[in-house]
């Protein structure tokens, strides 16, 4: 006999569901719908379970203070761990001094922007300070691509310029 398919609320193909969850199976299995039906479950139970959260932080602190030297001890027996964790901490401040210098970047093109805004024409035709405007323009434009360039760079290699 021919097992019945289902349509994929994810991706809408069709599959076959497992026989133990034919009743309530709702996604295919291939992983990328798998991922996100589980995000759903996640952030649905999330919502029915708000305040899980916050009395579990409550809960940890309440052992925590029991417990004092556990996390001294737990690196002392676990140095793995604490390789782990300072790789993880380096990689954190670095995408924060990246982000500052994305910040210091896009500062100081608005500050080239508003001085090209700032030409007034003196004892000059209109028209040449026109020109000298528009080409400070495509300079600061091109200063611009050229930084976007080198940040991209550093991203991918994770290296500094």
């Amino acid at each position: 006999m021919r097992k019945p398919k289902k349509r994929c609320e994810i991706c809408h193909e069709w599959y076959e569901p497992d026989a133990r969850t034919r009743q309530h199976q709702r996604s295919c299995g291939k992983a990328e719908c798998r991922k996100q039906r589980k995000a759903r479950a996640n952030k649905s139970w999330r919502i029915r379970n708000h305040g899980y959260g916050r009395s579990r932080r409550l809960k940890m602190r309440d052992w925590a203070k029991g417990y004092p030297d556990y996390w001294q001890e737990y690196r002392q027996e676990h140095p793995e761990y604490r390789i782990r964790e300072r790789q993880r901490m380096q990689a954190n401040r670095d995408r924060a001094q990246n982000v500052a210098k994305q910040d210091a970047i896009g500062d100081l093109f608005v500050e080239k922007l508003k001085s090209i805004q700032c030409d007034e024409p003196t004892n000059v035709a209109k028209q040449d300070v026109m020109d000298r405007r528009l080409n400070r323009l495509i300079d600061c434009l091109v200063w611009k691509a050229h930084v976007a360039k080198q940040d991209a760079m550093v991203f991918v290699s994770g290296a500094e310029p």
